[in-house]
């Protein structure tokens, strides 16, 4: 029979090596919990996605701004236009 600090021993070396192993794993889901909260967050409106692929939930695009001025010709402008040639 071995001896109680020999099996102490090997039970401390299997732990171990069970706490490595977790470490890793929870470093590599760490990485992973950060990528998917990065992409989770992205919309049309913050990374080069097309709006179709936006969910019913994210926010709308801000409307652009406008010049001020109406559509179509204004009453000072000056025309230029061709002049008809002969006929």
């Amino acid at each position: 029979m071995p001896s109680l600090t020999a099996t102490l021993q090997a039970l401390v070396g299997e732990l171990r090596a069970t706490i490595t192993e977790q470490w890793a794993t929870i470093v590599r889901l760490e990485e992973r919990v950060r990528d998917l909260e990065t992409r989770v967050g992205q919309h049309s409106g913050n990374s080069s996605r097309p709006p179709s692929s936006d969910l019913p939930g994210t926010p709308k695009r801000p409307p652009s701004r406008t010049s001020g001025r109406g559509r179509g010709g204004h009453p000072d402008h000056v025309a230029h236009q061709r002049t008809m040639p002969p006929s």
